[in-house]
């Protein structure tokens, strides 16, 4: 019963550092959208940078949507 407790417990931490990193790659993800704008209207903007960080932030946003679906059928199944 304790190893049960134990594992819903991480699976709480878990939980929780998925919704803080959730919430930070919104976070870029507006930032990004924002700078994308001013690389638009801006011509003296490096672009290849922008593209790097827009690439990246898909990238983890894909892997936090994993982790979620992980998370979640192991707290169905606990």
């Amino acid at each position: 019963m304790k190893s049960l407790c134990f594992i819903q417990t991480l699976l709480d931490v878990f939980h929780f550092i998925y919704l803080a990193c959730f919430a930070i790659s919104i976070t870029l993800v507006i930032v990004g959208f924002f700078f994308w704008i001013f690389i638009k209207y801006n011509k003296y903007a490096k672009l290849e940078n922008w593209v790097k960080m827009a690439n990246y932030t898909f990238i983890v946003n894909i892997a936090l949507c994993v982790l979620l679906i992980i998370v979640a059928t192991l707290k169905v199944l606990i």
